[in-house]
C-alpha cells in the first residue's frame, strides 16, 4: 500500500479530507498517523496473510478484553480489506510511550491494576478467540545461550536459575514493553498498546516486558501489587536479564535484531 493509497483509503472511511504521515514500514505492518477534523487516527496495513489473520485475531482481542481491564486499549474506528489484506484504522489514544516519558509512582500503581485486572481474565475468552499458549523458553538452555553475551557485557555470568514451578497460566498481553505502554503527563497510564502477541502462558512473561519498560527494581514492585506469585517475578527477571544481554550483545556484533539504543537501555534496566 503507497502513501496515497492509504490517504485515499482512509479519506472514504472518514468521510473526510485526511493528512498521512508514515510512522512504520516493516515489523509486522506498515502504519502511518492519521490527522482528520474528527481527531487523530493510526492506519496499519498488513503485508501478507498470516499478519492479516494476526490483525484480525488483533482486533477481536482487544474487544473481549476492554470491559475487563483497567486500561484504554484501542478501538478500531473502521477495518478493512485492501489488495486481499486486512488493515484497521484505530483512534489514537492519548500519552507519550513510557520510553520517552518519566516512570512515577503513579504509572508503577497503574500498571499494577492493569497487570492484576489482565491476568484475571477468564482463559477462554482469549483463546475461543484463537489466541495462543505462549511458551517460556527452556530456562536451562536459556542461561547456557546468556552466558558469553553477559560475560562480553560486564556482568556476572552465573546467573542463577529461578524456579519453574507456576501456578497456571494467565492471559498475556506477551509484549510489554515501553514503546507500548502509553502515559499521561502525571505518569498515569494512559493506553497499552499492539496485543498483537496476546495469549495464555506463563505471568512471568508479562514481568519480563515490565523488567525492560521500568527496570526490575520497580517491575517487582509493579508485580506485587498486581499478586503476581513470587516465583514469577523472579522468573520474568531472569528471562529479561538473558534476553536482553542476548540482544544487545548481538546488536553490537551489527546484527539487524532492533535498535542498538532501545536494546541498551533495556539491557541496563533489567541488570539495574
Amino acid at each position: 500500500m503507497t502513501d496515497a493509497d492509504a490517504e485515499a483509503l482512509v479519506a472514504e472511511a472518514l468521510g473526510a479530507a485526511v493528512t498521512l504521515v508514515r510512522t512504520g514500514s516493516g515489523g509486522d505492518h506498515r502504519s502511518w498517523g492519521v490527522t482528520a477534523a474528527a481527531g487523530r487516527y493510526v492506519l496499519r496495513s498488513a503485508p501478507d496473510t498470516a499478519t492479516s489473520r494476526r490483525l484480525d485475531r488483533e482486533v477481536r482481542v482487544r474487544d473481549a478484553l476492554r470491559p475487563h481491564v483497567d486500561v484504554p486499549v484501542p478501538l478500531a474506528a473502521a477495518t478493512g480489506t485492501w489488495c486481499g489484506t486486512r488493515w484497521t484504522l484505530d483512534a489514537r489514544l492519548p500519552g507519550d510511550d513510557l520510553e520517552a516519558a518519566a516512570v512515577t509512582a503513579r504509572t508503577l500503581e497503574d500498571l499494577s491494576r492493569f497487570l492484576r485486572t489482565l491476568h484475571a481474565v477468564p482463559l477462554g475468552l482469549v483463546r475461543a478467540l484463537g489466541s495462543p499458549d505462549v511458551l517460556v523458553p527452556p530456562l536451562g538452555a536459556l542461561r547456557h545461550q546468556a552466558r558469553d553475551a553477559v560475560r562480553e557485557l560486564g556482568r556476572p555470568s552465573d546467573l542463577p536459575l529461578p524456579s519453574a514451578d507456576d501456578d497456571g497460566p494467565v492471559v498475556l498481553h506477551a509484549d510489554l514493553k515501553g514503546e507500548h505502554l502509553l502515559v499521561d503527563g502525571s505518569g498515569g497510564l494512559s493506553g497499552v498498546l499492539d496485543w498483537s502477541d496476546a495469549g495464555t502462558g506463563d505471568p512471568a512473561l508479562d514481568v519480563e516486558g515490565l523488567v525492560l519498560a521500568v527496570g526490575a527494581d520497580a517491575a517487582r514492585v509493579v508485580a506485587r501489587g498486581a499478586r503476581t506469585p513470587c516465583v514469577a517475578v523472579e522468573r520474568g527477571v531472569f528471562l529479561a536479564r538473558c534476553r536482553s544481554a542476548v540482544r544487545w550483545a548481538a546488536a553490537r556484533r551489527g546484527e539487524p535484531v532492533g535498535p542498538e539504543p532501545l536494546l541498551q537501555r533495556q539491557f541496563h534496566r533489567a541488570w539495574g
